[in-house]
């Protein structure tokens, strides 16, 4: 899924009525991302439902942030948002979005990134008590 969303984006930079107004393009883009949706080819079942859920909602989140002029970036089940954010804070609050201080970004944390985070935390967690033992 990670694949898909992240060809979905280059295509969006590509092809997106706000940045270049092919809206004929994008239309036909949201078209054959919703009916992979649909497909039962595409299997949605061996995915947990966390995903489902973020794959869903990947083309709406995207298609908000789109015309904001910020870089955007998918990496590791992350959605990263850089630039001049501070315009649009609230907006990218609202949208689910975290404000990382450190890096002076913001984020969407993908549930393949929340399962990463969450596999990584058990092993270390398991290493501090082989120490321990």
């Amino acid at each position: 899924m990670q694949q898909v969303m992240s060809k979905y984006l280059d295509l969006v930079y590509e092809f997106h009525p706000k940045i270049v107004g092919d809206n004929n393009a994008m239309s036909k883009i949201d078209q054959d991302y919703e009916s992979l949706i649909q497909n039962p080819e595409f299997r949605f079942e061996k995915y947990p439902a966390d995903e489902k859920s973020d794959f869903i909602k990947f083309k709406g989140t995207v298609n908000h942030i789109i015309g904001l002029g910020l870089q955007v970036d998918l990496f590791n089940g992350m959605l990263f948002l850089s630039g001049n954010t501070f315009p649009h804070r609230q907006r990218l609050s609202a949208l689910g979005f975290r404000w990382f201080p450190k890096a002076f970004l913001w984020y969407y944390p993908l549930a393949s990134w929340k399962k990463t985070q969450e596999i990584t935390s058990r092993i270390n967690s398991e290493k501090k008590e082989e120490v321990v033992s």
